[in-house]
């Protein structure tokens, strides 16, 4: 890809609700013409932002640049426009334009438009000597420059392999509790401040660091109720605690025997102390090679049959701890801790905040389908993809049925969760621990875990 700057330009109305989608998000999005602009993704974007009140002041430059971020291409808005994303955004503190170009040579500063007009491509070289130029007068740019060529990277690497690895099925089991723990706001606001995976085999939870990633000996077990903790405190690499729109905290812990290149799957253990309860998911990677579609093939997985089993054990501990009465509390619809989900392991940015694209299935509903001849082929093997798939809950459905205490174990089987994790260590499995906790302050009953008052209507608009 060429390093070609587009660059932005916004007055009015446009430019103040980009300016406060940057400062919401620190993103926005933008309809340019292709004819004009020829945009790609992972191009440099400056921004220029003229709003009714700079405009009128008499102390500020006539044009200048005001944010720098990396763009993504979206989908066509109109005939010859298209959409386009700019995220990673730095801001440059308004830097005059005519300061800048006093900066370049006479054959480069003459192919700057300084016209407030639509929005541009610089030509190659001309984009390298206005970048440079203006690194060398806003010292914010200069010190987020290796942020924004680190995502670039990122980018360029995930484009060239997309096939994600163990660390991106890890990402799934942390984002994944955080939608449980408080949706798709808090989701998105957490994984805003991803960096950039700087290798393949960088731990997801490491990458956080902008919520104190803590490891070892920082991590106090404890002020954490999990039972077992004891036995994997040797494994606990990381740990992310965040809190709610109430001030109940989630804390995410990662633990793992191995090297990430050696580890074998990942488990993902969520406990929550409102239902007094958790649930256990193990993942299970849809592989695509070539042009075929994303499959998995128990048979051609040989750790398949041993996790199978260990999970039918673990199912069999937590039967013979049922509940014979069951409390209002510990009400479940259906008897269902364990699940196995199939996802597409694909490589995803630090700019994505999406949960992995794959379906959730109850570990009694896969016993059934795998002993049922019609999930069988011709010679007697077992495949499972999007279209052979038995029922299955999607990421949504499932989120909001752990959410609300629909699926999980009794208060009574939560004691033996110590020996289903002990199990899983030992099985050389990473083990991402997400617990949650009640809020150290005045409980508000007039509130729900995402801070909304109870007499609101639910996203369908039922009561």
């Amino acid at each position: 890809m060429k390093n070609e700057l587009i660059w932005l330009r916004f007055r009015g109305g446009d430019a103040e609700s980009i300016k406060q989608a940057i400062e919401d998000r620190s993103e926005f999005t933008a309809v340019v013409s292709v004819a004009d602009v020829a945009p790609q993704t992972n191009q440099i974007c400056l921004v220029s932002l003229q709003d009714d009140e700079s405009r009128l002041s008499d102390d500020g430059p006539e044009l200048s640049i005001d944010f720098v971020g990396v763009s993504q291409l979206g989908k066509w808005i109109a005939t010859g426009k298209k959409q386009l994303k700019v995220s990673g955004v730095v801001e440059t503190g308004r830097t005059d334009v005519e300061i800048v170009l006093e900066r370049l040579d006479g054959r480069f500063r003459n192919r700057v438009d300084t016209n407030f007009g639509e929005a541009t491509r610089l030509p190659e070289k001309t984009s390298e000597a206005l970048l440079g130029a203006l690194q060398g007068v806003s010292q914010s740019l200069r010190a987020g420059m290796p942020g924004i060529q680190s995502l670039i990277a990122e980018l360029a690497s995930i484009r060239s392999q997309a096939e994600g690895g163990i660390a991106d099925i890890e990402r799934d089991a942390v984002v994944t509790s955080l939608e449980i723990f408080g949706g798709l706001r808090l989701r998105k606001e957490i994984l805003r401040g991803t960096t950039p995976a700087q290798q393949a085999a960088t731990s997801f939870l490491n990458r956080l660091s902008h919520y104190n990633v803590r490891e070892d000996s920082q991590i106090n077990l404890d002020a954490m109720s999990f039972p077992g903790f004891n036995f994997i405190k040797p494994y606990i690499q990381s740990r992310v605690d965040v809190s709610n729109g109430t001030g109940e905290t989630l804390s995410i812990i990662n633990c793992n025997r191995q090297p990430l290149e050696h580890t074998l799957g990942v488990d993902l253990i969520y406990y929550s102390h409102v239902h007094q309860s958790f649930v256990m998911v193990q993942y299970k990677r849809l592989s695509a090679k070539g042009d075929s579609k994303p499959t998995y093939y128990p048979n051609s997985d040989k750790n398949y049959a041993g996790e199978v089993d260990r999970m039918n054990a673990a199912e069999a501990m937590l039967r013979e701890l049922e509940e014979t009465e069951p409390s209002v509390a510990s009400y479940r619809l259906g008897k269902e801790t364990l699940f196995l989900k199939f996802c597409e392991a694909k490589q995803k940015s630090s700019l994505d905040n999406s949960m992995a694209s794959g379906f959730y299935i109850p570990l009694g509903l896969w016993n059934a389908f795998t002993a049922a001849p019609a999930s069988k082929g011709p010679k007697g093997g077992l495949r499972i993809d999007w279209e052979s798939k038995p029922r299955s809950l999607n990421n949504t459905e499932f989120c909001n049925m752990v959410r609300s205490g629909w699926f999980g174990s009794s208060s009574a089987q939560t004691d033996c969760l110590k020996e289903i994790i002990q199990q899983t260590i030992e099985a050389d499995r990473m083990l991402v621990l997400a617990e949650t906790s009640p809020s150290q302050n005045r409980p508000d009953q007039l509130r729900d875990p995402f801070g909304r008052y109870t007499d609101e209507d639910d996203p369908l608009g039922w009561r």
